[in-house]
């Protein structure tokens, strides 16, 4: 039996194609052809859990955020550096404090996704995309160097962001170890796209010519994989689809669900 996993997150729609396992355990798939599975390296491992980590994140920020917010860097001063992890997790928490009451008194929510960066001469920064405000309003409450900003792009794709935000992670754990318990630390409230699963026709192949952009949208083609899975043996087709910056959708040509 195959499958078609729907992720709808913002103004993208990540689509993944594949034959279901339980399915051909239980017998009713004879006639598939499954490739030999070979048990991944602990290298390969990590490669797997890195993109995994990647494309949770990369749902997250989709979901979530969009042009107006902002995507800011807080650098410390060579001299106010916190040299310590707790020390720096300490500052970290009097930051969202802080910007929590920020919010708090303007009544608009606050949300964010952060993450830590020490590189390996020491500097550390922290990364964060949250909700759009005046970027005047940020700088006094960072007295320990300056803040850097800008809105996010008006795509509503962020993977690319979303892979810097695991690069640093990555450093960290390198030249620091734990400086954060987490690859990247979200607010609570955040949406949490949930896959939709349907089943489709069987087909001999997941070619990349099958795959079908409405009008409105186009393929992200950074995405696009096909191939068989070391999981489970099988062919599978995964990719993003993105709705064009200005188009709207309506109930006539295609309605977007986030």
């Amino acid at each position: 039996m195959y499958k078609e996993q729907i992720i709808r997150a913002g103004r993208t729609e990540e689509h993944a194609l594949y034959h279901s396992i339980r399915y051909n355990q239980n017998g009713s798939g004879k006639g598939e052809k499954r490739a030999k599975r070979s048990k991944p390296t602990s290298e390969r491992q990590a490669l797997v859990n890195r993109k995994r980590a990647e494309r949770i994140l990369t749902r997250l920020l989709n979901a979530n955020f969009g042009r107006n917010d902002l995507y800011a860097t807080w650098t410390f001063s060579k001299d106010k550096r916190p040299g310590d992890p707790e020390k720096f997790k300490q500052i970290v928490q009097g930051l969202l404090k802080a910007l929590r009451k920020l919010f708090g008194k303007l009544g608009i929510p606050f949300r964010y996704i952060w993450v830590g960066e020490r590189g390996e001469r020491g500097a550390e920064h922290i990364h964060m995309v949250m909700t759009g405000i005046d970027i005047r309003m940020l700088q006094p409450l960072w007295p320990y160097g300056y803040v850097t900003c800008a809105n996010l792009d008006p795509s509503g794709s962020y993977r690319k962001l979303a892979a810097y935000f695991i690069k640093y992670s990555d450093k960290t754990m390198r030249t620091e170890g734990r400086l954060q318990g987490k690859r990247y630390n979200p607010s609570h409230g955040l949406i949490h796209p949930e896959p939709e699963k349907t089943r489709i026709r069987k087909r001999k192949t997941f070619r990349t010519d099958d795959i079908k952009v409405p009008a409105g949208w186009y393929l992200e083609r950074d995405t696009v994989e096909c191939g068989i899975s070391d999981v489970t043996g099988y062919e599978y087709l995964y990719y993003t689809l993105v709705m064009l910056p200005d188009y709207i959708p309506t109930k006539s040509n295609r309605k977007l669900k986030s």
